[in-house]
């Protein structure tokens, strides 16, 4: 079974994610369109791309932009954890920020995170 459909088929029945890690270029379909697709079901979900390919090959592909999470492979799992906590810090301050104003959105260190990695 495809990975792409697959991921979509989960954030469906299991509800939305905080952290979406995925490859820049699939097969069916690149990271780009699932980001989009995972953010029209879950908007507040996270992504962070990766990719092997040269900065030349995802700049044509447009990507990384200034405000997009991107890891280079091959990447070190100490290098993975960093960028996650990373992407999931600035999230759970972003979290913090509305919750001042609105109860309920606090995403405080013992929150459980969920992520899908393709």
């Amino acid at each position: 079974m495809n990975q792409v459909l697959d991921a979509l088929r989960i954030l469906e029945q299991h509800g939305p994610i905080h952290l979406l890690l995925t490859d820049v270029m699939m097969p069916v379909m690149g990271g780009s369109e699932l980001a989009k697709r995972v953010k029209s079901l879950a908007p507040g979900t996270k992504v962070i791309y990766m990719s092997g390919y040269t900065d030349d090959t995802l700049a044509f592909y447009g990507l990384p932009q200034p405000d997009t999470q991107y890891i280079q492979k091959p990447f070190t799992p100490a290098a993975l954890a960093e960028k996650l906590r990373q992407v999931l810090s600035i999230a759970r301050a972003a979290a913090n920020r509305r919750s001042t104003r609105r109860a309920g959105a606090h995403l405080d260190s013992d929150s459980r995170i969920s992520l899908l990695c393709l």
